[in-house]
């Protein structure tokens, strides 16, 4: 009988991390395993560009999808935790997974886990044990952690948080970053083919910026969005590309703002999403990224582009001493952006050779017929 490995994605950002292994699970026929991709959140919403259109793109066949709503005040997202919960169990319900893969800490993430523990189902958790003071997602990452059985890790520092939560060594692995694989995987663009896919000239300096609403300040997110806007638009001779926000709290309202903002700017634009081919050669060509997303910190360095993390969102997750933190004050970014796009960009080997995704389908592989029960590990017992 052949096993089921059930890959989940909820967002342009876990989709093009998942990638990788999603491919390599689908070219493991002979291996006796049977691979679904469950697709719901932002993929389906049109305000967030319908990214699901990606996976036909890629070659990714969808197994199941469900919609939850474009909202982002708390009855919305409450709604959608409820959604989130029947469109899983659905899922879970046809497609009979072993195994569940899933990334991160997004709520319908967290959803997703839920419902798998409920239904005895495995799960296999990526990137877990890092730390976003600044966002709730910092809870739900934790909690996924305990609801999973195999762990893979982006550092040993991350291996070993999982570790001290509970989780046996044996199943806890550090594979990178899984960022460094798919960008490998990317094929490079000229200027010309990017100009063209994105629809602009890129003229000056090209500045890629990224806002998030940020937890303990809502009452300041329009606020902090305008002082950062401010401060980029005192760069007229750049190109300065927003991406969108996520489906966060309060993410609709940031979107509208950032949509109407722009407007008005001539050297601005918007895109609601960029897939994961012009979002990698953007960064690429990018003198400098800006704002409060976890691509500042992980994927910049390793494509060696310069980044300034603002406010607060991130605080907790491991940086590179190619980040600088910055407060959301106009004065200091202007000064911070000015002295970024100054430093030359460093030519590096980019040709990481990361086989991520081998090591965690032949984890997965190796443990869809263990019948053990998952039992907490204490730090006692470790040699």
């Amino acid at each position: 009988m052949r096993s089921k490995v059930c890959f989940i994605s909820t967002s342009r950002a876990d989709y093009s991390l998942l990638l990788p292994s999603i491919k390599h699970s689908l070219s493991l026929k002979n291996k006796n395993i049977n691979t679904n991709v469950i697709v719901t959140g932002s993929h389906l919403i049109k305000s967030h560009g319908m990214t699901s259109l990606q996976f036909k793109k890629d070659g990714v066949p969808i197994a199941f999808e469900f919609k939850i709503k474009d909202k982002t005040d708390l009855k919305g997202i409450k709604d959608n935790f409820k959604q989130s919960i029947e469109g899983f169990y659905s899922a879970y319900s046809k497609l009979k997974p072993n195994f569940v893969v899933l990334l991160g800490d997004r709520y319908e993430v967290f959803c997703a886990a839920v419902c798998a523990h409920m239904m005895g189902i495995k799960i296999a958790h990526l990137h877990g044990g890092e730390l976003t003071y600044g966002a709730y997602d910092d809870a739900y990452r934790h909690a996924i952690t305990k609801f999973s059985y195999l762990h893979f890790t982006a550092s040993e520092k991350y291996r070993n948080r999982v570790i001290q939560m509970g989780e046996n060594p044996k199943q806890v692995f550090n594979v990178g970053p899984l960022a460094k694989e798919m960008i490998e995987s990317v094929k490079s663009m000229s200027l010309k083919e990017l100009e063209e896919g994105l629809g602009i000239k890129i003229k000056g300096k090209l500045i890629l910026a990224t806002f998030h609403p940020e937890i303990g300040t809502e009452k300041h997110n329009k606020e902090n969005l305008n002082n950062l806007i401010d401060a980029l638009g005192f760069f007229q001779d750049e190109t300065i590309i927003f991406s969108s926000p996520n489906l966060d709290l309060s993410g609709n309202e940031v979107r509208k703002l950032l949509e109407s903002k722009i407007k008005k700017l001539p050297n601005f634009y918007y895109r609601e999403s960029l897939g994961p081919e012009l979002y990698y050669n953007l960064m690429k060509r990018a003198s400098c990224m800006i704002g409060n997303s976890s691509s500042g910190i992980i994927e910049a360095p390793l494509l060696n582009v310069n980044s300034i993390n603002v406010g607060n969102r991130q605080d907790g997750r491991d940086q590179s001493d190619s980040t600088i933190n910055c407060s959301f004050n106009s004065s200091e970014l202007v000064k911070i952006i000015t002295k970024t796009l100054s430093k030359t960009k460093k030519k590096k080997n980019l040709k990481y050779k990361s086989m991520a995704s081998r090591a965690i389908m032949s984890e997965i592989l190796k443990s869809l017929e263990d019948k053990n029960s998952k039992q907490f590990y204490d730090l006692k017992d470790v040699d």
